[in-house]
């Protein structure tokens, strides 16, 4: 496991130092989550077999233990940086004219600019899947030119310049998307002083993207690199849909990264799953597993707060291996507690974790 055991004690030490210098400028989606449970089903497929079963009849499908939170790609990777103490400032749907309730935390911790009131969603978690309904408000109307409107051209400028980190979040889900990275990359970039720089993007779910549309987002991606070095971080799902559009067909889940990396779309590809991380860059492949819990206390969010620990891991200037170690970690530690974890709990689950990547 790229000797990431052995290098743990200096990992954790590095933690207790304290966060990161840079600041980490994220955009633009932002959802008020309602997650629940079904009541006597564990499985999507058992909610499924019942849809089936009572077609054209009504039904009821009780929920329980429903929560209302924050969510949304952006806010959850932003909370989860504000809990390592990063300096972050968040760009979204995040309530006018005051801040949502639900995003109290994220104002307390961030650096927040609003353009509108976040979108819903009913999140239905079962053992180990998830199935999201959402409404996304004034998401849906979202491109370049609302963007330059508010906050503002101007705005977004000022913010760019003073990043070491941009992540631009859920592609999948908005439909302007694509717009936005073209405006970004026309009116933004060149203007920017050169500086190093990163660059984050998590495509969020892509089923319902076309082909072609999936094939321009990740084409467009690889248009960043001229401005500093660009992460892909997505799921198997997503992985394996930007790699189809692509024309490639990888046989095995690690295989993607690889296979997207060599497409050019970006300098390091991440996959994420429950079990395992897969990473590819210029040093090579890496894999590494996941301190699995058949007993999450909550999934939604947890892939967002993997890719905060990554993102705290680029921020100190590590490698692609020990920014695995800590994404790990980081949604390891969420999904057993349903909060974002400090970098003191963090230190305490790589040290957990010794064992099963020695």
């Amino acid at each position: 496991m790229y000797n990431i055991s052995a290098r743990l004690p200096a990992l954790i030490g590095l933690l207790g130092d304290g966060a990161p210098i840079g600041k980490a400028v994220l955009g633009f989606d932002a959802f008020v989550d309602r997650i629940t449970r079904p009541c006597r089903m564990n499985t999507m497929k058992e909610l499924g077999d019942v849809l089936l079963s009572r077609q054209e009849h009504s039904f009821t499908v009780n929920l329980e233990n429903a929560q209302t939170r924050a969510g949304g790609n952006m806010p959850n990777t932003a909370l989860g940086l504000a809990g390592f103490g990063c300096d972050a400032a968040c760009v979204g749907a995040l309530g006018q004219p005051a801040v949502h309730p639900a995003f109290a935390p994220l104002a307390q911790g961030c650096e927040v600019f609003s353009f509108g009131d976040p979108g819903l969603t009913l999140a239905l978690e079962f053992g180990q899947g998830k199935l999201f309904l959402g409404e996304p408000g004034c998401l849906s109307a979202l491109n370049w030119a609302s963007l330059c409107r508010d906050p503002g051209l101007d705005t977004l400028r000022r913010l760019y310049a003073q990043a070491s980190l941009i992540g631009i979040f859920n592609f999948g889900e908005l439909d302007g998307m694509q717009d936005v990275l073209n405006g970004v990359l026309r009116d933004v970039l060149p203007g920017l002083p050169n500086a190093p720089r990163l660059f984050f993007f998590d495509p969020s779910d892509l089923s319902g993207r076309t082909d072609g549309e999936v094939r321009e987002y990740a084409l467009a991606l690889a248009r960043f690199r001229p401005y500093g070095r660009v992460v892909l971080s997505a799921n198997q799902g997503e992985s394996q849909r930007l790699c189809a559009a692509l024309g490639s067909a990888p046989q095995e889940p690690g295989d993607c990264p690889a296979a997207l990396l060599g497409w050019g779309v970006a300098d390091l590809v991440i996959l994420h799953s429950a079990h395992f991380a897969w990473a590819a860059d210029a040093a090579g492949r890496f894999a590494l597993p996941t301190r699995y819990t058949d007993c999450p206390l909550t999934l939604t969010g947890a892939g967002d707060h993997f890719n905060a620990g990554v993102l705290l891991g680029l921020l100190y200037g590590l490698d692609t291996a020990a920014c695995l170690a800590l994404g790990n970690a980081s949604s390891s530690l969420y999904v057993r507690n349903a909060a974002s974890p400090t970098r003191r709990a963090l230190g305490a689950e790589l040290t957990l974790c010794a064992d099963l990547w020695a």
